[in-house]
């Protein structure tokens, strides 16, 4: 097995849960250790603060290595055709690929970790109101033709940018 794996499983069996409970179970589960091991409600032995010590080093376990799970929302043109998204929680980033054709509640893996498991949200394209009585632009549509830059531009920026001594 992989360390990680067994660092994981190892804490949750501090907690007395079993392996792939959620992380709100876990954090209430330590509350309710704590409150029973804390020296205020229990004389402090060698054995009751070991078994405290344990707890909160499984619960930062557990919040550091749980698998993350996120909702990531995509329009629908973006789950028809598909797509690469980079997802961020806390200090975590992850890429996530979407294939061609994913339907709304499809869940995925982040590209090179599996424990990150994101929930696919699909929504429909947003309307931007155009004034003068013309149809609406999505917002890809828009960010495509007006707020993205050129080739020619992107190619300006990288001849400005910094060069490495390589």
């Amino acid at each position: 097995m992989h360390a990680k794996t067994d660092r994981i499983e190892a804490a949750y069996r501090t907690l007395g849960l079993p392996p792939g409970a959620t992380l709100r179970a876990a954090k209430d589960a330590f509350r309710e250790r704590v409150k029973s091991l804390h020296p205020d409600c229990t004389p402090p032995t060698d054995t009751t603060l070991s078994a405290l010590s344990d707890a909160i080093a499984a619960m930062r376990c557990l919040e550091s290595l749980s698998p993350l799970t996120i909702d990531l929302e995509v329009t629908a043109s973006a789950a028809l055709r598909g797509a690469t998204r980079l997802v961020s929680h806390g200090l975590r980033r992850d890429f996530v690929r979407i294939p061609p054709g994913t339907q709304d509640g499809c869940v995925l893996d982040a590209v090179g970790d599996r424990s990150a498991r994101i929930t696919i949200r699909v929504r429909e394209a947003e309307a931007l109101p155009i004034a003068n009585g013309e149809a609406p632009v999505s917002i890809e549509t828009f960010v495509r033709d007006f707020a993205a830059p050129s080739p020619a531009a992107r190619f300006a920026r990288w001849i400005r940018g910094p060069r490495s001594a390589a």
